[in-house]
């Protein structure tokens, strides 16, 4: 008998987030959401929130950017309504905390949660910190290692910045191997699907090769090779030092923000061992965790990071933490721009399994 996955129903991450939305209202609206957090507290799990960037947006913002699309940028004002209801319902506790917890058994408070923000957006300092600090939470901060102070976007983000740049226009994208309806108006679905498209064909590529098709896309399209600069977007030193000063753990993202489990076994040792000797700048010398980029990961892949001085790995894997949970593969929930009736029902855990259900995982 064939195995049934609601992937043939549920065929995009669009479809698949309106129906994990739509069941977070019913759970809120039921009071499901509620019992759902009061019984993972039961249990003893432990929530741990994944944001990227939190950022005014001006009223006549794109409605999608990709960035927005793909769930990384959360409002200020929803962003403060996140942490609002925390301040009424929670205990935000350091990812160091739940370490030594899992190490060592030590009690935690029932309400536990943990907050984490990946990639290092400026914005995290300048925005999300002043509501941090107005609550008096701690966070985890995971910056991408070879951006500190750096001019250069991530590829991925690159990527995405000038797609954005060329929505509404006609693309040309005339590179071998890259298929593409050369001279369509690019609309907003449309460049959602392009960097689908485009995102794991790039990924294969060595980092220089990658950079020369960035370059000759901006070129073939009339765009400014200085798009795929960074001026602004990422935190400085000075930033992250200002973070650690005020209590907030700094974690690493790795060098260069690569899949590590496809990098060759030196490779991988490279990245998680320099960035490692990058934190020790920020004073990070008792306490190091490691957010695996793109959350991809394996055994070799945490004995590595291990063994390169961390003392646990987060993943972006869907879920709560319980007890036996392994210290270097911890769940997160990813938060996006959610009202307070979503992200209280993702605190439950609930979603995470509508989203394994989705995507055929069950």
């Amino acid at each position: 008998m064939a195995q049934f996955s609601l992937s043939s129903v549920l065929p995009n991450a669009e479809a698949i987030r309106s129906r994990t939305a739509w069941v977070c209202e019913l759970f809120h609206a039921t009071g499901m959401g509620r019992a759902g957090i009061r019984h993972a507290r039961k249990r003893g799990c432990i929530p741990m929130l994944l944001y990227h960037s939190v950022r005014d947006l001006p009223e006549n913002a794109a409605r999608h950017t990709c960035f927005m699309a793909m769930g990384m940028v959360v409002e200020r004002g929803r962003f403060e309504a996140h942490m609002d209801f925390l301040s009424r319902s929670a205990t935000v506790i350091g990812l160091d905390e739940v370490a030594i917890h899992l190490q060592e058994g030590t009690r935690l408070p029932p309400d536990a949660v943990v907050l984490t923000f990946d990639d290092g957006f400026r914005d995290n300092a300048a925005v999300a910190a002043p509501i941090l600090r107005r609550h008096g939470f701690r966070a985890t901060f995971f910056p991408i290692g070879s951006l500190f102070d750096s001019t250069t976007l991530p590829w991925p983000h690159a990527l995405y910045h000038m797609l954005d740049a060329l929505e509404g226009k006609p693309f040309r994208i005339a590179l071998p191997d890259f298929p593409c309806a050369a001279g369509a108006l690019l609309t907003e679905n449309g460049k959602l699907r392009l960097a689908r498209s485009l995102k794991p064909r790039l990924e294969t590529l060595p980092p220089g090769a990658r950079e020369s098709v960035l370059k000759a896309l901006c070129e073939r399209n009339g765009l400014p090779v200085s798009l795929l600069r960074c001026e602004g977007m990422f935190m400085s030193g000075a930033d992250l030092h200002r973070l650690s000063a005020e209590g907030h753990l700094i974690g690493g993202h790795s060098m260069q923000h690569l899949p590590l489990p496809g990098l060759p076994p030196a490779a991988c040792r490279e990245e998680a061992a320099q960035n490692r000797m990058r934190l020790r700048t920020f004073g990070v010398n008792d306490f190091a965790s490691f957010a695996y980029p793109y959350g991809s990961h394996d055994a070799g892949v945490r004995r590595t990071v291990r063994e390169s001085g961390f003392d646990c790995g987060v993943t972006t894997s869907e879920g709560l933490n319980i007890r036996n949970t392994d210290l270097f593969a911890l769940q997160r929930i990813y938060i996006g721009n959610f009202g307070v009736a979503e992200f209280e029902t993702h605190l439950s855990g609930a979603p995470a399994a509508l989203l394994r259900l989705a995507r055929g995982c069950y």
